[in-house]
This record gives structure tokens, C-alpha cells and sequence, in this order.
């Protein structure tokens, strides 16, 4: 594999695992937030409703992260993909 190539397969794992610590990230919150609606009663309703909102602005800008990953590794792969296919052998 010749160096871009091989520079392309990283950049593409590690945007890969950055998908999944976000994915990850984002159930998290997801899940913390379920248990604010499940026992709203027993804290501070304008704690909880702070609380409640930053999840929810957290969830948010993680998918948004997520989207952008997603695009990231699409432009990596087409890149790659011009990369192999302008060498000779390649599906020109």
C-alpha cells in the first residue's frame, strides 16, 4: 500500500472510532436524560430542568458531530478512492 493510501486507512479508523465514542457519548445522554423524566420528583424542578436542557443541547451537538464525522469519512473514501484509481492497474 503506497503512502497516501496507507495515510487514508488511518485517518479513516480513527474517524471510525471518533463515530463510535460519539455514538457512545450520545446514548449516554440519552439514557441520563430518560432517568430525569423517570424520577423528576424527588430533586429541584429548576435543577432538573438545567439539567434536562443541557442534555438535550449535548445530545444535539453530538449528532451534529456525528453527522460531520459521517461526511468526513465519505470525502476520505472518495479520496481514496481517486487515489487508486488514478494509479496504474487502477479503474481508470
Amino acid at each position: 500500500m503506497d503512502p497516501p493510501v496507507t495515510t487514508l486507512t488511518l485517518f479513516f479508523f480513527q474517524i471510525e472510532q471518533a463515530i463510535i465514542n460519539v455514538e457512545n457519548q450520545k446514548l449516554e445522554c440519552e439514557q441520563m436524560l430518560g432517568l430525569f423524566w423517570e424520577h423528576p420528583h424527588a430533586l429541584d424542578p429548576e435543577d432538573v430542568g438545567r439539567r434536562m436542557q443541557f442534555l438535550r443541547d449535548r445530545i444535539r451537538a453530538l449528532a451534529e458531530r456525528r453527522r460531520v464525522l459521517i461526511r468526513e469519512r465519505e470525502l476520505l473514501l472518495i479520496r481514496a478512492a481517486s487515489i487508486i484509481s488514478g494509479r496504474p492497474g487502477g479503474n481508470n
